[in-house]
């Protein structure tokens, strides 16, 4: 992940998604992603958890036991660390710096491994779909989001134009290539939600609260040119969204319950 997550640009993402919320929907997402699935009682594992506000709806809002929270941006981290002690829940939550790679964790330390928005970061997913495989508990849940690319084709003049205005070095796979990694890796897919249908319209959320007397607010907060500059890409995102090519998508896997070494892995 690059250096683009700044206190202006992260200040940018909360004015629109929430305090400590770094990507579209906030805490309303993050219950659609965990819809079926009780995590009540259990040791989460958040990867990418940006300013904490996943960790924190985790516990508050779904009753995590606990929620271990990393990134690899240390000045996100220390922010996650303070807000956690600031709300006085630092016993059940914890942030913590790693290194693109291995997971800094035992085998099968954690039943339920979550992640909101940031694979999209990771460019080597197949080996990170097998740390989270190894990381998981036998039979535990790896739920996460991510933005799909609509095609497995080169991308449009826009496509490239918003990565480009992103600023952010995104690693995009289609669903097919997705699903097939994580079947790859041993996981039981057992749901895909294309959320592109909703994210067109929630785009224009976030296109509204950078335009009229919101976008001036936001001129204030984060200074003139970086809101013209969240206009703009969202702008070019709404197009990217609308003509199908950016995807964001829900994906719950399992682990399986018991490995043959002698065949694919089962859950039983």
């Amino acid at each position: 992940m690059t250096s683009e997550y700044d206190n202006t640009f992260t200040t940018g993402l909360e004015w629109v998604w929430g305090p400590g919320f770094l990507s579209p929907g906030g805490s309303e997402e993050v219950a659609t992603l965990l819809d079926g699935i009780d995590i009540s009682g259990l040791r989460v594992l958040d990867v990418g958890c940006g300013l904490g506000g996943v960790d924190i709806c985790l516990v508050e809002n779904h009753h995590a036991a606990q929620v271990v929270g990393i990134d690899v941006l240390p000045h996100l981290v220390e922010r996650c660390n303070r807000l956690f002690a600031e709300k006085r829940l630092d016993e059940r939550l914890s942030a913590m710096t790693v290194e693109p790679g291995p997971l800094p964790f035992d085998n099968e330390s954690f039943p339920v491994i979550f992640s909101k928005d940031s694979i999209i970061h990771i460019p080597e997913k197949q080996s990170f779909y097998a740390e989270v495989l190894r990381v998981l508990s036998p039979g535990g849940y790896f739920i996460c989001s991510d933005w799909l690319s609509g095609t497995a084709d080169e991308y449009s003049t826009v496509m490239q134009e918003w990565l480009d205005q992103a600023k952010l070095d995104f690693a995009m796979k289609n669903a097919d290539q997705t699903t097939d990694s994580l079947t790859a890796a041993g996981f039981k897919l057992l749901a895909v939600r294309d959320r592109n249908a909703w994210y067109a319209t929630t785009i224009k959320q976030e296109i509204a609260l950078a335009t009229g007397a919101d976008g001036e607010k936001l001129a204030e907060l984060i200074g003139r040119e970086a809101a013209v500059h969240r206009l703009n890409s969202s702008t070019l995102k709404q197009q990217v969204i609308e003509n199908g090519e950016l995807r964001p998508t829900h994906l719950v896997c399992r682990k399986p319950l018991v490995v043959d070494s002698r065949s694919n892995p089962q859950v039983v």
